[in-house]
This record gives C-alpha cells, structure tokens and sequence, in this order.
C-alpha cells in the first residue's frame, strides 16, 4: 500500500466550518461529523495549535494521511524533519464507544505495516501512538491504554489479533503469522509508547 501525505489549509475548505457546540453537549457533537471530516477537524485543529505555539507536545508538523488507510494510523506527526508519531482517528456513533478489540488492532496494524515498511517507525524507542475516539474507549480499552507495553503482552487475545489482521490485509500477508514475527513484533509492543486522547483535549484545541 502506497502512503499519500498531505499537507491541507483551513483556506482548502471555504465551506468547512466546526459542529456548533449544542448548550445540552459537554462537547462538540462529533457523531454529526463523517469519518474523514473527524480525522480532518483533528488534523485543522492540530496543526494551528502548531501555527500558533510552534509545537503540539514535543511536535512541529502534523500530516494528514491521504488515500486507502488500512495501516491504523490517520496523521503523522514529526520533530526537527523526523517520524515520531501517529494519530488513529476512530469516528463512531455519539454513544459507541471503542471496545478494546478495536483498539489492540489498530495498534498492533500499525505496527505490523511498519515491520514491511521499517521508514514508518524510524526509532520506537522515540516514537509515540496516539488514539482518539469521537465517541471515547470502553473501560477495557482504556486500562490496555493506560499500561499498553505490559497488557498487550500479557493478553492472552494478542496471537489470535496478530493472526486476524495478516489474514485480513494484503499490506501486511508477507508476515504470514504471529509466530514468525514474534521476536520482532514483541519488542516493538514492549518499547513504543501509546497515549489515549480524550476527546475533551480536541474539544479545548478547538474552543
């Protein structure tokens, strides 16, 4: 699969304005959003509060992640030139929240397409993984969220996952099983570092 980057301007999208913060919402009504004006809102929002402090965290650049998406992640984010991170986007239903299957998958996509394409993760060690949910995570999910590198592990779900996602994706079918990428998938699982992004932070990004 070929990776389409993009870099986009508010100016781009004349007609693209914000969901109106309803008086009865604690948030933005997201769910009134499709999954690629979600992802789109995240990447604006993002990107000007770069614009405006020259950082988002410890980055300097986001991008949007253009074309077919099946490797788990919607933005890139970079430091001085450099990949250090990821966005996955997941857009639902105001009250569907990401169960922890959802979000073991994608991390574990991720990282399976950056085994066949090394230049996707260039130091784990110094690379982080972000998840955002419109609708949030179930409380599973956020506790595998909360202590990612030890959980993941310790699942007893993480082989039928791993084996799930090969069998489903030609991007990654070379991989052909868990147990032959073991060893390597282990120790990206055990080093990268997942955070949660609650959707209030967007909510504050955005006000």
């Amino acid at each position: 699969m070929n990776i389409t980057y993009l870099k986009k301007e508010l100016s781009q999208d004349p007609n693209r304005t914000l969901p109106n913060l309803y008086e009865s919402d604690s948030s933005f009504p997201y769910h009134h959003l499709t999954p690629t004006e979600f992802e789109e809102i995240t990447y604006f929002g993002i990107q000007q509060t770069i614009a405006d402090k020259s950082y988002w965290y410890d980055f300097d650049e986001i991008i949007l992640i253009g074309g077919v998406k099946d490797s788990g992640f919607d933005c890139q984010l970079r430091k001085n030139g450099v990949v250090s991170g990821l966005i996955q986007c997941k857009h639902s239903s105001k009250d569907n929240k990401c169960d922890v299957g959802v979000v073991a998958r994608d991390i574990i996509k991720t990282l399976l397409y950056s085994i066949v394409n090394p230049e996707l993760i260039p130091d784990v060690n110094k690379f982080t993984y972000y998840f955002l949910s419109s609708a949030g995570v179930s409380k599973e999910a956020a506790m595998l969220l909360g202590d990612f590198n030890k959980k993941i592990l310790s699942d007893s779900r993480l082989q039928k996952w791993v084996n799930r996602i090969i069998s489903n994706y030609s991007t990654v079918g070379e991989l052909k099983n868990y147990e032959s990428i073991k060893n390597t998938l282990d120790g990206l699982l055990k080093a990268i570092s997942v955070k949660n992004i609650i959707i209030r932070d967007i909510d504050l990004i955005l006000s």
